[in-house]
């Protein structure tokens, strides 16, 4: 028999229930989870590693055919999955229950835009924490001044009606079509140091974010980050925060993290793959965390409920599940961000897909180097059904890296929709004592 972990937080300290599931094995270790939770706080919580979780093996089998094209070479598409089932109580307080499908985290996926997502809180979490007693918000006009070579100013912002750039809406135009430069900017008001000590209190070291996107910058370029000025309405200066350095992240030169079996350089084919031993590192199952405490803060563990107010975790909620056609400031051009623009599950980003307007998808994608990557919470307001679901899957037959000839269209994305449908149908299926509520919500796009 198998056992998997149910877990909710209450403030006597942490519930589990067990399914019948899993090695007799896991009893044991859940069961000394259980006895330490009442003396310690845990950083995070626990999902099972290099395991195939039985649940998601029978749901492959349903479509047998399709996915044992990939199933059969798990390490060749380097396949990970987190599902997590949530059930309610009858005060609609929930309890997960996390199912892994090779879970693998030493092994390296390229995070790609991943990364804007504990940017996005960390930014609003530095405001609340250092500057609002200057007067500072998320909406206050900033100006970032260049300092080193591979930096650029900023005065002003013409994708907003304000016109004046703010963390509020970097962290919208970073989630709602994952634009690069608003992530740059996030970057650099928060500081390389800063974002690597605050994934390290939250227990996620192996997790990295030491790189801009939309830049210049080499390693120790992207030590340095730019001076930012925040002002007031009448163009006062409240705080002016100095240029930032690193100067204790160590990049260890003997050690590489190599993907692939080649890579282009220009024209030339250099046998070797890509070293991304100094690259942008997210966990899946710290991303998966991310997501569940911005949707779930009161039943996370202690270091992950982040100093937020309500107005973040609803501008959060909100972006996360925008979808482009949604957006009044900025107003996205449909032909470059189409509604499944930011869908790789249930929709695979088609142009001719037909969005339900009844399930919302609160989520972050990602794309580069051949990976292919979301993170969701799905919520169906008329089914009354929910659910997290992440995964990566690595689309790249070839083995040759910056080539720009991924195989995203015919490998990742078929994976990633047929896999998010799959999860979905059968939480249609399953039965459930306490549907959700979801008014609140609802709310957020009416």
């Amino acid at each position: 028999m198998a056992w998997d972990l149910q877990y909710q937080q209450r403030k006597s300290g942490y519930l589990f229930r067990f399914e019948k599931y899993q090695s007799p094995k896991a009893i044991l270790s859940c069961l000394v989870l259980y006895f330490f939770s009442f003396g310690f706080s845990y950083s995070q919580l626990k999902f099972s590693e290099n395991s195939f979780s039985p649940v998601i093996d029978s749901l492959f089998k349903t479509q047998k055919s399709f996915f044992d094209t990939y199933t059969n070479f798990p390490n060749f598409y380097k396949i990970q999955i987190i599902y997590t089932q949530i059930d309610r109580d009858k005060n609609n307080n929930p309890v997960f229950t996390n199912h892994t499908w090779r879970l693998t985290p030493d092994e390296y996926f390229n995070p790609a835009s991943f990364v804007k997502v504990p940017a996005s809180i960390f930014a609003m979490e530095k405001i609340n924490n250092e500057l609002s007693k200057y007067g500072i918000d998320k909406y206050s006009p900033m100006l970032f001044e260049k300092n080193q070579e591979c930096q650029q100013e900023q005065t002003w912002d013409s994708t907003c009606l304000c016109l004046y750039p703010n963390i509020a809406h970097f962290i919208k135009r970073a989630l709602v079509v994952s634009e690069n430069s608003p992530f740059k900017r996030l970057y650099e008001f928060l500081g390389q140091e800063y974002i690597q000590n605050r994934l390290k209190e939250l227990g996620f070291g192996n997790t990295r974010i030491i790189q801009r996107f939309a830049s210049d910058c080499d390693e120790e370029g992207n030590r340095y980050t730019n001076a930012v000025n925040f002002f007031d309405v009448d163009s006062n200066v409240l705080y002016r925060q100095p240029e930032q350095y690193n100067a204790n992240y160590v990049h260890a030169k003997d050690s590489t993290i190599m993907v692939g079996n080649f890579v282009m350089d220009g024209r030339k084919k250099i046998r070797g793959g890509k070293d991304f031993s100094n690259a942008n590192r997210v966990q899946l199952d710290h991303i998966h965390q991310f997501m569940m405490a911005i949707f779930f803060p009161k039943q996370m563990p202690e270091k992950l409920q982040f100093n937020l107010t309500q107005d973040d975790l609803n501008l959060l909620r909100k972006y996360l599940g925008l979808n482009p056609e949604e957006s009044i400031d900025p107003k996205y051009d449909m032909e470059e961000y189409w509604p499944a623009y930011n869908n790789y599950f249930f929709y695979g980003q088609s142009k001719r897909a037909v969005m339900m307007k009844d399930v919302r998808i609160f989520n972050k994608v990602a794309m580069a180097y051949g990976f292919l990557s979301e993170t969701a919470y799905v919520a169906d307001f008329k089914n009354k059904r929910e659910f997290f679901l992440s995964a990566t899957i690595y689309a790249n037959k070839d083995e040759t890296l910056m080539d720009n000839k991924y195989d995203y269209s015919d490998v990742g994305m078929p994976f990633l929709q047929n896999l998010s449908l799959l999860v979905y149908k059968h939480e249609l299926k399953r039965k459930v004592q306490y549907e959700p509520e979801f008014s609140e919500l609802e709310m957020l796009f009416k």
